[in-house]
């Protein structure tokens, strides 16, 4: 049997737009309360809950929360888990790989594993060359913009990545399809 194959983006939306698995299954922990995130609803968060407390799981009686799909639960368990690493200071490997030094300074704030849960949520990337940028923005925020844009690029990769090692996942999860550095087209294409 064939997997189904699908870039990382729409299988990031997927599990957060449309499956809502992070409102489904949110762990419950202290940290998850900053994230806006509610307490574990779903019959799976359920299970785990009474199979950690020791008690007896047979799967009978009245459910209550939502049902996921297993592999939107999957997705988010390695998102939250990089999420978690992001939160506690771990460097995460592949983030702002080839950065220009000069920026160091909004990569001590950055937050792109927020920002790319936050971007899954609301199933729109960031606006990598915010409209009418010339003018109204300096080159800064431009580039600030472009960074963050960067970040949930690589972040993106990294889950990916982490989802490739997966044996439970229905689906071939692949690196996101759309380009990491998209300015350099539109560069190319303005000057010709």
């Amino acid at each position: 049997m064939m997997r189904k194959r699908m870039d990382v983006w729409a299988a990031l939306c997927w599990a957060i737009h449309d499956q809502r698995v992070d409102l489904a299954i949110a762990a419950n922990d202290d940290w998850i309360d900053d994230a806006g995130l509610s307490p574990r609803h779903s019959v799976t968060g359920v299970m785990m809950d009474q199979a950690m407390l020791g008690g007896r799981v047979d799967g009978g009686g009245p459910r209550n929360g939502p049902d996921v799909d297993l592999d939107a639960e999957i997705i988010w368990l390695v998102a939250l888990g990089m999420l978690r690493d992001e939160r506690a200071g771990i460097v995460i490997d592949g983030l702002f790989e080839g950065v220009p030094v000069k920026m160091q300074r909004y990569l001590r704030k950055a937050r792109p594993v927020s920002d790319m849960i936050v971007a899954g949520r609301l199933a729109d990337l960031p606006d990598w060359m915010p409209g009418g940028w010339q003018g109204e923005m300096s080159r800064r925020e431009v580039e600030e913009s472009r960074l963050k844009y960067i970040g949930v690029w690589d972040a993106l990769a990294v889950l990916s990545m982490r989802l490739k090692t997966s044996t439970r996942l229905g689906k071939v999860i692949e690196k996101p399809s759309f380009p990491r550095l998209p300015w350099h087209g539109r560069k190319k294409a303005v000057d010709s």
